[in-house]
């Protein structure tokens, strides 16, 4: 394949986590502390979630909403055990991806906003230490400590 030709890249980081305390993975929680960190809510000045009832069928909504109504419906996803489906992008970069959080406490993120690659690459390979230095020390905060992390990338 040369430079230039177009071609359909799938790359996602799978991230297992355990909770060191008392209690488990909470995933709003996890949420929060991704924002909080630098990660964003903006999807081309939109959000981007899976809605309630969502029974995987990744009927992704993309909408205006309020971070606070947002939080209502994560929160009652969460008593669903349904998976929170969100969308963020790196504070400023419009660079992110889909973030699954799934009741098993693990948390899959497909790098397909805008996916960093490495600098000199022809290959179109993903810049994959970019999003681990934003992503890992999230997960390595409180009673919260990163389990394993897989990545895989397919051209």
């Amino acid at each position: 394949m040369r430079k230039g030709d177009l071609m359909s890249v799938s790359t996602s980081i799978e991230i297992k986590m355990v909770n060191t305390g008392d209690g488990g993975v909470c995933p709003i929680e996890v949420i929060q502390r991704l924002m909080d960190y630098g990660w964003t809510l903006n999807d081309n000045d939109k959000t981007s979630y899976l809605p309630l009832g969502d029974e995987d069928d990744f009927d992704w909504q993309r909408e205006t909403i309020d971070e606070k109504l947002l939080m209502s419906i994560l929160r009652q996803k969460k008593q669903n055990k349904e998976t929170i489906g969100i969308v963020l992008t790196w504070d400023g970069t419009n660079i992110g991806g889909e973030f699954l959080l799934r009741t098993d406490s693990s948390v899959s993120v497909n790098l397909n906003i805008n996916r960093k690659q490495m600098e000199d690459d022809n290959l179109g390979i993903t810049d994959i230490n970019w999003y681990l230095v934003k992503l890992l020390p999230v997960f390595k905060q409180g009673n919260l400590q990163v389990e394993s992390f897989c990545y895989e990338e397919y051209i």
